[in-house]
């Protein structure tokens, strides 16, 4: 055996050869003999099927012999949708989940399997494969850190490479999983490449494509092949945001499209143009404002008049691209199908819904047409009674592909992503275009049927959709239970001097709207309180009070950069001194944030009970929280004031009682499901509010969700201009609204006394679960409890 494998590597290098791993039972647990050794280019290749009718959960291990625990191995975790799949993976640059690079050449165990055994996957292959050449003629160079992974075909240049011939070449490495374009070099000034004389196609891959909150923004950029530019942009901060940050924006997903047409094919910036050659080769210079105006990522080089080269270099990336980032079933729609006609007006079924004075409710329909349709207008009459209005908004639904979890890989089709100019996407013969609205009662609003329309034309057709709202003569209780959203600036406002205005603007505008829907349980954004940033945090503070933000509000953030910047001693007064501030000014302390997750394997939170102690020394009226999402956090409870628990720490009705104990306050947080916990669940467990992460927590592009090692988070969209009339949500932003206007409907039924309300709230309170997963089992009938309680409040009245 020892010698067979032997004899594999050897023939490793070259393209006709290929290792078969050997399968289980339709599984793979290899421990080869001797050790498995990847060179960079290496694809791990597994290719099964899943039976039945949900995705399942599958993990891709590779162990080297530092490998000891999860932390020290690959743990490569994704979600397959049912049906055949190719899972393509490299072992050369792969990470293991503490951040160590496995020793590729000494790979000792590979397993793959599913977490619970379900049984749901039967394996039919697992290879380990050499990378194919690139076509005849063509050379591609990937630039960036020598050990990252290394797409098929291409050769590794990494910094201090003669073909660098001017600047240091700063290698980047980014989180996504398209291996040519994660991986580059900054601060390039000129490459020299080899090539014959002639002429020559230079295809380029230039887009720093950024992490966490940031895309990299170049202003001025040139690039210049031979004497020849082949791109050179100057842009000013407004047109790099029109044109670069918003550009996938419009970007909607067809039916049946995969993730490299929505997404995929967009990123890398390909820039490609044919030039002439004389005797020094390939010349490619670099020119801008900044290191990233230098960056670039691969080059690839072929003959003139062709371009099989640069073909299969992107046929490689989308193979790539597809094996991971799968798609699954679209999310099913329970919202009435209105048909658009060809030609001719019609009218619709009317839309009926129930509120009560100072509250809200959301409503649905999608429009499909008959025929395809010209532009159009989307025009909304408020509906009305004799003696009053009703607001009524609506935005138009996205078709989009959005992760089902933030950290994994399945995409799923959805209309999440609202548009607040009705009018702004097209229709499609065969194509359901969804609309989302709210309509919402004015305090005192006398109760009465309020009736409007929403009228959708084309030069020669239209469809009139009656909108009727009961409003109903009820005077509902304050949710006692606020609910809100993490809230942070717009990043894009903050990366160009000049922008400060339009960033204090966006966030009173944010929390306006949420205020508006009910919304007032936010964590809002606030500066970082040190000396050169303690004017922007009062501010910050006291725009959250002028919007209506429940005190006391959480401080996310500025503790925990506070500390790090100052140390635990210094940081400490230095917050005692921001909130005495705010007292000065009649203004309620935070609630400081001290640790998120600590027992998180990559997080660490240092000595918190000396952190804790600081604070506690310098600022004895201070409040302190933790987001807890494991049940060893519990340790820290006896040092907090408030605890902000999610699923992983445990929301049943007895996780938050035992968390209470002492007077203690509980929060609720990251449960991802904003009606049911803000309405019911709070109701049920007895805690004090639920936030819900995030309202702007874009990663790098906004309208990318396959680019960081998380999907963008946000239920606030950018736009060109800051404060919109009626900005871009994200539809849980109406279910969080739905979520407090359910509660507040529950604390009216609480007040009365009336036989009928009395057996009503008794059958509500003995059918809610106390157990989470149960109530998530139960998540529908949300809207059917609010139904019950407005039909007691029709009959009572």
């Amino acid at each position: 055996m020892r010698a067979l494998l032997a004899a594999c590597f050897v023939v490793a290098i070259h393209p006709a050869q290929a290792l078969e791993l050997p399968l289980s039972r339709g599984g793979l647990d290899y421990a080869p003999t001797e050790p498995l050794r990847a060179n960079p280019g290496d694809e791990l290749i597994l290719r099964g099927v899943v039976r039945g009718q949900a995705p399942v959960r599958a993990v891709l291990r590779l162990d080297d012999s530092a490998s000891s625990g999860y932390g020290s191995r690959v743990n490569d975790e994704r979600i397959l949708p049912p049906g055949p799949f190719e899972w393509r993976t490299m072992p050369a640059g792969a990470q293991t989940t503490g951040g160590r690079l496995i020793e590729a050449q000494n790979i000792r165990r590979v397993i793959f399997f599913e977490p619970g055994r379900a049984s749901a996957i039967e394996l039919t292959g697992a290879s380990l494969r050499p990378p194919d050449p690139l076509p005849a003629g063509a050379q591609g160079y990937s630039f960036g850190h020598a050990s990252a992974p290394l797409l098929p075909g291409f050769e590794r240049v990494a910094a201090g490479d003669p073909r660098i011939a001017e600047g240091p070449g700063i290698p980047i490495r980014r989180p996504g999983v398209d291996p040519l374009i994660a991986s580059g070099l900054r601060a390039v000034g000129r490459l020299q490449l080899p090539w014959p004389a002639g002429r020559v196609r230079v295809s380029l891959w230039t887009e720093d494509v950024g992490e966490w909150e940031t895309l990299p923004h170049a202003l001025r950029r040139r690039i210049r092949v031979n004497g020849v530019d082949l791109h050179d942009a100057h842009f000013t901060p407004a047109q790099w945001v029109e044109r670069r940050y918003l550009a996938n924006r419009d970007a909607e997903a067809s039916n049946g499209a995969d993730s490299w047409e929505t997404y995929g094919v967009r990123r890398g910036g390909l820039i490609t143009g044919e030039v002439d050659v004389r005797d020094q080769g390939v010349r490619i210079e670099f020119a801008g404002e900044s290191p990233v105006s230098t960056f670039v990522s691969a080059v690839l080089l072929e003959p003139a008049g062709q371009r099989a080269g640069l073909d299969e270099a992107q046929a490689r990336r989308a193979r790539w691209f597809r094996s991971y980032w799968r798609v699954g079933a679209p999310r099913l729609s329970t919202a009435p199908i209105i048909r658009f006609p060809a030609t001719g007006d019609a009218v619709a079924q009317a839309i009926r819904i129930t509120v009560a004075p100072g509250t809200g409710a959301a409503f649905a329909f999608s429009v499909r047409p008959d025929g395809q349709t010209a532009a159009h207008r989307v025009t909304i009459t408020a509906p009305a009674s004799s003696s009053a209005s009703v607001q009524a908004d609506l935005w138009a639904a996205q078709r989009r592909l959005e992760r089902s979890d933030v950290a994994l890989n399945l995409l799923t089709p959805a209309s999440a992503f609202l548009r607040g100019d009705a009018s702004a996407l097209p229709l499609r013969a065969g194509e359901e275009r969804a609309y989302v609205g709210w309509a919402q009662a004015p305090e005192g609003a006398p109760g009465d049927i309020y009736e409007g329309s929403i009228l959708i034309a084309t030069e020669g057709a239209s469809v009139t959709v009656p909108l009727v709202v009961e409003t109903l003569a009820v005077n509902l209780p304050a949710a006692p239970r606020p609910a809100g959203f993490y809230l942070d600036e717009a990043p894009h406002l903050t990366w160009f001097p000049g922008l400060g205005a339009e960033r204090r603007r966006q966030l009173a505008c944010d929390l306006r709207l949420l205020a508006d829907l009910g919304i007032r349980g936010n964590a809002p954004a606030l500066a970082t309180p040190l000396r050169d940033e303690e004017d922007r945090f009062i501010v910050d503070a006291l725009t959250a009070a002028a919007s209506g933000v429940a005190a006391p509000w959480l401080a996310y953030a500025p503790a925990k950069r506070v500390r790090q910047q100052l140390g635990a001693a210094p940081g400490a007064a230095r917050l005692a001194a921001a909130a005495a501030a705010l007292r000065t000014l009649g203004m309620p302390a935070p609630l400081w944030s001290v640790a998120d997750e600590p027992s998180n394997f990559d997080h660490s939170e240092g000595d918190l009970r000396g952190w804790i102690s600081a604070l506690r020394a310098a600022d004895p009226k201070a409040r302190l929280a933790a987001q807890l999402n494991s049940p060893k956090d519990a340790a820290l409870l006896p040092f907090l004031d408030v605890a902000i628990v999610n699923e992983g720490f445990g929301i049943d009705v007895e996780d938050i009682r035992r968390a209470s104990r002492g007077g203690r306050e509980v929060w609720l947080y990251n449960t991802a499901r904003p009606r049911l916990t803000a309405g019911y669940w709070l109701a049920a467990t007895g805690a004090a509010r639920y936030v819900q992460w995030h309202a702007r927590m874009p990663t790098a592009d906004p309208f990318d969700p396959t680019d960081g090692r998380e999907g963008d988070v946000q239920m606030f969209f950018p736009t060109l201009q800051a404060c919109p009339e009626r900005p871009d949500i994200h539809i849980d932003v109406l279910a969080m609204a739905e979520g407090v206007v359910d509660q507040r409907w529950m604390e009216w039924l609480r007040t009365r006394r009336e036989p009928a309300a009395v057996a009503l709230l008794r059958e509500i309170d003995g059918r809610l679960p106390r157990r989470w997963k149960d109530a998530l089992a139960g998540e529908a009938r949300a809207h059917e409890i609010r139904a019950a309680i407005e039909d007691l409040a029709r009959r009572l009245n």
